[in-house]
């Protein structure tokens, strides 16, 4: 059985991060960027609701870490380059 895990974003690196640095990391649902300012207030978000990284996913535990999954949610693709 293959177990897959998203990445997630530290969310105090992130934080220390200048904003303009911060502009496009994260897509909205519509598939537009969001604005530095609109990703700061989401990391801000998740760090006051506890979270240590960014969640990214349904499937993830009080910190934010995903929690693994046996099948990938539909809108992820594996991705089979070496690194």
């Amino acid at each position: 059985m293959v177990v897959t895990y998203h990445m997630t974003i530290d969310l105090a690196w992130a934080l220390r991060r200048p904003t303009a640095y911060l502009k496009d990391i994260i897509t909205h649902e519509t598939g537009h960027s969001l604005s530095g300012w609109d990703v700061r207030r989401r990391l801000k978000e998740a760090q006051a609701r506890g979270y240590i990284v960014l969640p990214v996913c349904d499937h993830h535990d009080a910190r934010g870490y995903c929690r693994g999954h046996t099948d990938l949610p539909s809108d992820c693709r594996r991705d089979t380059t070496p690194v």
